[in-house]
């Protein structure tokens, strides 16, 4: 294969340098993220409620409705575009005037007014996505910052399927809210050209589908207000599954010892039930929906045939071809885009409700400071209990003073925490050595925070239950490295990271018995040089080459020594090749091909019979278009005949036009016009058939699937 063919035949990756600097996430994220907490802040001053939509447009600005300038050139070229091509129409008559320079440069006219009005389409469509993506981003942010600042409270109001429908729906719907917007002005705009257009043809006969428009509009908004409570009825019944889902999960092991599968399978058929029927509703609104689309250029051509059939009114070819091209621009600019937009319109109102009642939800005590007290008084953090003095930030930015007394979690115990002083600059690491936990939810915790641009880092010993390179890695990489300007307050009992800590603080049943540099701590202190040189000897007893044999050394269980002793703990080498191997992390993969048949061929046959599918899908969507076709036709064929009494040259129903008295042309126009409109009938009917019927094998494959 040549080089070139094999190049454009495989995928190419994109790397992170090729993206443009408006769409790296991490920069659009944090930026939105931070609108939205001024926001709750400038509310509070100001005692009013917090409004995200208040935030969303002082964010976006009038960004938008500039790029949605773009499209108004593209509606005045596809105005014009029918008409130049309904000036060029009797060239092709056998007695024409026209030159053929004059048609040359209608030809081009057509063709700049195409290739320009779809330049301008894409660009347009372009820069919407990609703003309408960055909003999207700054929502999904402000949901996930939002989640790790709950309260428990918050917490145990707020399920795993609100949260997911959260972020996989809601704030999606702001990306498509945000893409047709400019449509609710544009559309309306469209329809004032179209207006002019026709007027220049058939005069007031213009409003007879202007008037059929309006309707549908009215309808649009009729439909949008029933699609919101729908909407609303739905999402509730998927969160109450997602619930008992994740319950399920989470119970596994209590589900399968009580044998409770029946139970809860009927339980999920249950609300499953309930959702489908919900469901059902939307798709009937659905289907109304798209009859009208689907059937709208017909049905507007046809109010104003039977308009001008009425008024006896002639029917010329230059209307006729004005008229369907316009026609078919409104079908797509009003009775698809509008509709669209006016629907996402109402639901992201509704979403975004949703998404305020979560975003002004309670908030943990995180940020809260022990401030300075002139005298000892207790402070409450939740249900912890604080007894704190002295507690203060210096006036330089760059650091931080904290003289804690005696702090507690709980009402009833002793005290956790006694005579902690700390005193950090910026870049410092301090370590404080003594009992800690396994680290497993700190390295999570940790993973979290080095997304955040913070001044001071507290790290609940994350290189715990880790090999020795991951661990030096962690502090190599992420301590030291990406926190070197930063306050880390390191909490660990891996004793050989002391050596690059600039202060050690060592705890004893919670209280600061030793506190310096290393080499200020090996002056000072018996116990702490004690504990090192334990430490010596047993790295001199451990052999230099095996470096996965080597033992982990840490400080625990510090209660069971005297208070100025502390215990050295180690753990086996077999412990530490087990633990490798559990904190090994498999390498991450992806997805790559194309979807099987036999995966369309599983959906087809849940819908219903293989057979009665294809059956039903070629009878309705053959007849469908032979009737399109038809009626089309019909309608070229009756302009032919708009001669009588008076004939054009060219015209084939010429002389059998003429040999007709008045009262036979009558009937003759008559029986025409009922013949199209039996045809146009015809076309609604089937129209309804096929998307009734496709809507409903949609929504049987879905459940069926489900249920499997």
């Amino acid at each position: 294969m040549p080089e070139s063919d094999k190049i454009l035949s495989e995928p190419r990756r994109i790397m992170m340098e090729s993206w443009c600097p408006n769409s790296v996430s991490d920069d659009v994220g944090s930026e939105r993220v931070l609108n939205w907490f001024d926001e709750v802040q400038k509310a509070k001053e100001q005692k009013r409620q917090p409004s995200l939509w208040r935030a969303t447009v002082k964010l976006m600005g009038f960004r938008p409705l500039l790029i949605g300038l773009w499209f108004i050139p593209y509606k005045l070229l596809r105005t014009i575009n029918p008409l130049l091509l309904a000036f060029l129409l009797p060239y092709f008559l056998p007695c024409t005037t026209m030159s053929a320079l004059t048609a040359w440069l209608l030809a081009t006219g057509i063709v700049f007014c195409s290739a320009s009005s779809s330049v301008l389409y894409h660009s347009f469509f372009y820069r919407m996505q990609q703003c309408s993506m960055q909003l999207r981003i700054a929502y999904t942010g402000i949901i996930y910052k939002k989640l790790l600042r709950l309260s428990s409270q918050s917490m145990n109001k707020t399920s795993t399927g609100q949260i997911t429908n959260l972020l996989s729906n809601d704030a999606n719907l702001i990306e498509t809210a945000l893409l047709f917007m400019n449509f609710l002005w544009m559309s309306p705009l469209g329809i004032v050209f179209v207006v002019i257009t026709l007027w220049y043809f058939v005069r007031y006969i213009a409003f007879i589908p202007v008037g059929y428009t309006l309707a549908l509009l009215c309808w649009q908004f009729v439909a949008g207000r029933l699609f919101v409570k729908i909407r609303s009825k739905i999402l509730q019944t998927i969160d109450e599954r997602l619930k008992v889902m994740s319950e399920i999960i989470r119970s596994m092991r209590i589900v399968k010892m009580y044998c409770w599968e029946a139970s809860f399978e009927h339980k999920i058929k249950d609300v499953r039930k309930r959702e489908i029927i919900r469901y059902s509703y939307r798709l009937i609104l659905d289907c109304v929906q798209t009859l009208f689309i689907h059937t709208y250029v017909d049905m507007a051509f046809l109010l104003m045939y039977g308009t001008m059939w009425y008024l006896n009114m002639a029917f010329d070819t230059k209307y006729f071809a004005v008229a369907y091209c316009l026609l078919a621009y409104l079908k797509w600019s009003v009775a698809e885009v509008f509709s669209y937009a006016v629907r996402n319109l109402v639901e992201y109102l509704s979403a975004r409700k949703r998404i305020e009642t979560f975003l002004l939800l309670s908030e943990s005590e995180r940020d809260v400071r022990i401030r300075s007290l002139s005298s000892v008084q207790t402070v409450l953090f939740d249900n912890s209990y604080m007894l704190a003095s002295d507690c203060k930030k210096q006036s330089e930015s760059s650091s931080i003073y904290c003289d804690l007394k005696v702090a507690k979690w709980e009402t009833d115990v002793p005290f956790t925490l006694k005579n902690i002083e700390i005193n950090a600059q910026s870049g410092d690491i301090i370590a404080v050595i003594g009992p800690v936990g396994s680290g497993k939810k700190a390295r999570v915790n940790m993973a979290r925070a080095l997304y955040q641009d913070a001044d001071i880092y507290l790290l609940d010993d994350p290189l715990s239950a880790v090999d020795v390179k991951v661990g030096k890695h962690l502090f190599e990489e992420c301590i030291k490295g990406y926190l070197k300007c930063k306050v880390c307050i390191l909490v660990t009992h891996q004793i050989q990271y002391l050596k690059d800590a600039t202060k050690i603080i060592v705890l004893n049943n919670g209280e600061a018995v030793a506190q310096g540099t290393y080499e200020e701590l090996l002056k000072s202190s018996i116990s702490f040089a004690k504990l090192l040189e334990d430490i010596h000897q047993h790295e001199i007893n451990t052999p230099d080459g095996d470096e996965k044999n080597k033992l982990n050394l840490s400080i625990d269980d510090l209660d069971k020594r005297t208070e100025n002793d502390l215990l050295l703990r180690t753990q086996s080498s077999r412990t530490s090749r087990d633990e490798t191997q559990n904190n090994h992390q498999p390498t991450e993969t992806k997805a790559t091909g194309v979807v099987k048949w036999h995966v369309f061929l599983d959906y087809f046959r849940a819908s219903a019979s293989l057979i009665l599918v294809f059956l039903l899908m070629f009878i309705v969507f053959t007849s469908q278009q032979a009737i399109a076709v038809f009626s089309n036709w019909w309608s070229n064929e009756e302009q032919l005949r708009h001669e009588h009494p008076n004939g054009t040259c060219g015209s084939k129903f010429k002389s059998q036009i003429h040999s007709m008295s008045n009262n036979e042309w009558e009937l003759y126009r008559n029986k025409k016009f009922y013949i199209y409109s039996g045809t146009v009938a015809v076309l609604f009917i089937i129209t309804l058939i096929r998307v009734i019927s496709t809507e409903f094998l949609c929504i049987n494959a879905a459940r069926i699937l489900h249920n499997r």
